[in-house]
């Protein structure tokens, strides 16, 4: 049974430690120059009523983020890189909370997608990884 704790401990260690290095390397590399597009998704919660709508701009049209694809060195975890300002992603989605009407729901996701099919990643800037 010891053995048994050891080795779960061992494990949640070693995966916190991960999930530590994976942020501090994602905000250590530089942010290449942006080759491709994808789409904001922003995710709203008011209590236990949760959904999700695309950025958008300030004239409502879907709102484009440039930049690139890029994976974690050792762990190949996908995660997209932009120039473009946290503040300005932000934006994106406070304007689509508007545009719907979900003024009174709290933003709690932000991330990239291709497609509603897609997966949802993690977005980072320069200064590191885009939260609500």
């Amino acid at each position: 049974m010891k053995n048994k704790i050891a080795l779960a401990s061992f494990a949640l260690t070693a995966f916190t430690v991960s999930a530590t290095a994976y942020t501090q390397l994602a905000q250590a590399l530089p942010i290449p120059r942006p080759n491709t597009t994808t789409s904001v998704v922003c995710y709203f919660q008011k209590g236990n009523h949760r959904l999700w709508k695309w950025g958008l701009q300030s004239n409502n049209s879907w709102f484009v983020l440039k930049g690139s694809w890029q994976k974690t060195i050792h762990t190949r975890i996908s995660y997209f890189a932009t120039p473009t300002s946290a503040d300005t992603i932000r934006q994106s989605c406070r304007q689509s909370r508007a545009y719907y009407g979900y003024g009174n729901y709290t933003i709690n996701g932000i991330y990239a997608a291709n497609s509603i099919l897609s997966s949802n990643y993690p977005i980072y800037t320069g200064a590191g990884e885009v939260r609500p």
